[in-house]
């Protein structure tokens, strides 16, 4: 953050004197570094207070901490991930937490919802990533009773499940619970639901002065429950619901918060990370996203950056082993004409990115994953993360790896149960989105590698925005 010249609107955000400020816009805008620069100054005005930034990923609470120790914050201000908070809040209540790992909770949700479901159900042919995004949405969304999930608008989640196809997903999801709980073990989307009901009242020892959140749309209605109850007096909310990368729904109002009037919402429309090439290619994909179709609320046109820069490139790999013969050619190239950046290799898996590891160390080429509290966002090198672990990020250069159907989007974006009125467009757009915010993490040069079978979204991308061929990937290149 320092250096920044800081734009008029920007400088209204960091400055805000009052209790409540919403601040939202396109990617590139300088929302996160507004957030953190408002902490900042929060942090030497209040030195006595307590000032608290929390993310919804470990990678950019990383970040966050990093650039805030960077620019002076005082010892007051902290930055955490919400999980890994949650967890600790938990524990001083004296609640000792047995956290259920991945690949077991997995197993045990199959297990339950193969006894369950009756055998002739379709809900059978449902992937196991559906069962469990929509455990994921009923505790995010703190539905503790059979007649709130009955009624409930499953927005993001399709548009509706029949009443017996409800009652069978609220036996699986009990069951799943019954089986934690005799196991002595919680899952990750508890823990706010832990909270909301060991917090009556809040206890004084967990309140903070002020608490910035950032991403906020990435949050569920009750992780946001438990986080508006803690700042005395001040709360800013950093979001964008066109970026909103996970199957998730509030309203301001109904958490207390109330934006209207009073500039009390703020909105910054010019970019300035990524180029001119990359913004628009970004915003032909962006334009497919019904969510943000001119008219609707939410729709923000962004200024677009006045930096130039390269043609993105979109090429495809015939296999594996050519996707890393020209992720290494790329690299190569980008570490010898561009020295000191930060090159960031991102997927939709960390499978992905694991696969591509073999080539990288044959080549001698150092790498870090920035992956929960491991790896150093700013320092110059290649980085590897995924899409979901960019979210806030931004790098010199991008290549975005793996972007070929059955990968990207994965199983569960495909057509589900149209019998049942469930379509795919919601899982769909999420997905999109997704890789909307991962090209628009590149300040400078952008890369898009295909499989044989490029993605479904490749198709959507204006082809006078973008180039199939590019001398430094000869003589490997394929183009799409």
């Amino acid at each position: 953050m320092q250096g920044i010249a800081w734009t008029h609107r920007q400088r209204e955000c960091v400055e805000f004197p009052g209790p409540q400020l919403l601040v939202s816009g396109p990617p590139g805008t300088g929302k996160t570094l507004v957030l953190l620069k408002r902490a900042v100054q929060l942090s030497h005005l209040m030195p006595h207070g307590r000032v608290l930034v929390v993310t919804f990923n470990k990678a950019l609470a990383h970040y966050a901490r990093d650039q805030l120790r960077l620019n002076g914050a005082e010892a007051n201000t902290s930055a955490v991930h919400f999980h890994s908070w949650a967890f600790r809040q938990l524990r001083d209540l004296g609640l000792h937490l047995h956290v259920i790992p991945e690949p077991d909770r997995r197993l045990l949700l199959r297990q339950v919802v193969e006894t369950l479901t009756p055998s002739g159900s379709s809900l059978l042919t449902r992937p196991l990533d559906w069962w469990r995004d929509e455990v994921d949405w009923i505790k995010g969304n703190a539905l503790s009773a059979w007649e709130h999930y009955r009624q409930v608008e499953r927005a993001g989640r399709g548009h509706g499940l029949q009443l017996g196809a409800r009652q069978l997903v609220w036996a699986v999801y009990e069951g799943y619970q019954q089986q934690l709980q005799a196991r002595g073990q919680v899952d990750y989307r508890d823990f706010a639901l832990l909270l909301l009901r060991a917090w009556t009242p809040i206890p004084d020892a967990a309140r903070v002065s002020h608490l910035l959140i950032d991403e906020a749309q990435d949050f569920r209605y009750a992780e946001l429950r438990v986080l508006t109850q803690l700042p005395r007096q001040s709360l800013t909310v950093v979001a964008d619901r066109t970026q909103k990368i996970y199957t998730t729904a509030f309203a301001w109002r109904d958490l207390g918060f109330d934006v209207r009037g009073g500039g009390r919402a703020k909105l910054l429309t010019k970019s300035y990370r990524t180029t001119r090439q990359i913004a628009l290619l970004a915003a032909s994909l962006r334009q497919h996203d019904p969510l943000v179709r001119p008219g609707d609320p939410d729709w923000v046109e962004a200024e677009l950056p006045d930096r130039e820069g390269p043609l993105p490139v979109v090429v495809a790999a015939r296999d594996d082993r050519h996707e890393a013969e020209l992720v290494l050619r790329l690299v190569t190239h980008l570490q010898a004409t561009r020295p000191g950046q930060t090159l960031g290799i991102l997927a939709r898996t960390w499978e992905t990115l694991h696969r591509l590891e073999p080539a990288l160390r044959a080549q001698s080429l150092p790498y870090d994953y920035l992956r929960e509290q491991a790896g150093a966002v700013s320092t110059p090198g290649i980085k590897l993360t995924t899409f979901h672990s960019a979210k806030g990020l931004e790098f010199g250069d991008v290549l975005l790896i793996g972007l070929s159907e059955g990968l990207f989007p994965p199983p569960f974006g495909r057509v589900l149960d149209t019998a049942e009125g469930e379509q795919e467009d919601d899982l769909l757009s999420t997905e999109r989105r997704l890789l909307y915010v991962a090209m628009t993490r590149s300040r400078h040069a952008l890369y898009l590698v295909a499989g044989r079978q490029p993605t479904r979204f490749l198709a959507e991308l204006d082809p006078a925005l973008y180039t199939r061929t590019a001398p430094e990937l000869s003589p490997v290149a394929a183009g799409v």
